[in-house]
């Protein structure tokens, strides 16, 4: 059962009810080494991870992130402590039906590893915004997916899809500056694709691009999906050096390329907001690398 999507179904042996009897240290790539628990103590710490599990909040993405920081804290096994720990998160993700925790490459060696590394100086926060973003990115595929043919545009999908529009525009404006922005489809949609992003065949395409002291552009795709019984709106966001090819060089590709998904049943002010504040926080992480590749 730790066989995951990250790894592509590839077999592994894995012991059953085997925590470790040996010494466990790892070494960072910053030369840093973490000592682990010592094996004695291992029965006594998974059965208090266990119950400490049980007092915390109903809320998946708190849930799914601390377990997976408690797992590697605890390291119990020799082999298979970060498979086991993204499985439990899944659970916790899954029991309140949202997908499991995949993540990329991109994440698993850089903000997923990070964020497990600083949770006893900083806190779960940044551990919590990877799980958000993992649930975002694998809802957003689906429902861009899971149609055999795009949802139509609705006159209260188009309505919410300006609101979108004009949200990215005041954030975009606010931490970068004044932008020119075009719709010009056959120009921004091949961006999506050199990104690797999956955007909707019927998706509006809009680009803001800024006279930095290096061009920059700023990239979205929103169209509305049909997910069960209700519709959502999907958007879709990437980042780029020039006009041709994305910021390879800046930060993981993960932190300047995601997803934002919102089912029309949300009241509008709180999609806004979830919006506003997430748009702040990639726009910022990617001004940020900009400014550090400069």
């Amino acid at each position: 059962m730790r066989i995951s999507g990250e790894s592509g179904g590839a077999k592994r042996a894995v012991a059953s009810n085997a925590l470790r009897t040996v010494p466990v240290v790892t070494h960072g790539r910053d030369g840093s080494i973490a000592y682990f628990p010592d094996a004695k103590e291992l029965p006594a710490r998974v059965a208090r991870v266990c119950r400490d599990l049980e007092t915390l909040p109903e809320h998946p993405f708190l849930r799914a992130a601390w377990i997976s920081q408690a797992v590697g804290a605890t390291h119990p096994f020799v082999d298979g402590n970060g498979g086991t720990a993204r499985f439990l998160s899944s659970i916790q993700l899954t029991r309140s039906h949202f997908p499991p925790l995949i993540l990329s490459t991109a994440q698993r060696n850089g903000a997923y590893i990070e964020a497990i590394v600083d949770a006893d100086s900083v806190g779960l926060q940044p551990l919590v915004q990877v799980v958000y973003d993992v649930v975002q990115r694998e809802l957003a595929i689906a429902l861009i997916s899971g149609a055999p043919s795009a949802t139509s545009w609705s006159d209260t999908s188009r309505q919410r899809a300006s609101t979108r529009v004009r949200c990215v525009d005041q954030v975009w404006n606010a931490v970068v500056g004044s932008a020119a922005v075009d719709t010009r489809e056959d120009e921004i949609a091949p961006l999506f694709a050199r990104r690797g992003l999956r955007i909707a065949a019927n998706a509006g395409l809009t680009r803001w691009s800024s006279p930095l002291e290096v061009p920059v552009q700023f990239v979205l795709a929103i169209s509305p999906a049909r997910g069960g019984d209700e519709t959502w709106t999907v958007a879709s966001i990437a980042a780029f050096v020039g006009v041709r090819e994305p910021v390879a060089a800046l930060t993981p590709p993960d932190v300047i390329t995601a997803f934002f998904v919102a089912p029309d049943i949300e009241p509008e002010p709180l999609a806004l907001a979830r919006l506003s504040r997430w748009l702040e926080f990639r726009v910022g992480e990617f001004v940020k690398g900009l400014a550090a590749w400069m």
